[in-house]
């Protein structure tokens, strides 16, 4: 359902971000940043960008914390934004 990586050092990229809750259909909640790159909403990159993965970091998952996070977007039940 998700897959994991990890960056070297987070500062050398430079990512338009918004902080989100994710559900996946398996149960999984992840709390993290993500990367919507050009797009002006986090609603933009989930309808109408083509990319099948949406990118996260600095995730909360389970007791992991931190992490680097791709999501594919057909596991995703619903998004919760999260006020900066």
């Amino acid at each position: 359902i998700f897959m994991e990586i990890k960056v070297r050092n987070e500062k050398n990229y430079d990512f338009n971000s918004k902080t989100a809750i994710v559900r996946l259909v398996d149960g999984t909640s992840i709390k993290g940043r993500i990367n919507i790159k050009q797009n002006t909403r986090l609603s933009d990159l989930l309808n109408t960008c083509e990319e099948s993965f949406i990118v996260m970091f600095n995730c909360f998952l389970r007791e992991d914390i931190g992490k680097v996070i791709f999501v594919n977007k057909n596991q995703i039940i619903y998004v919760v934004p999260v006020d900066d």
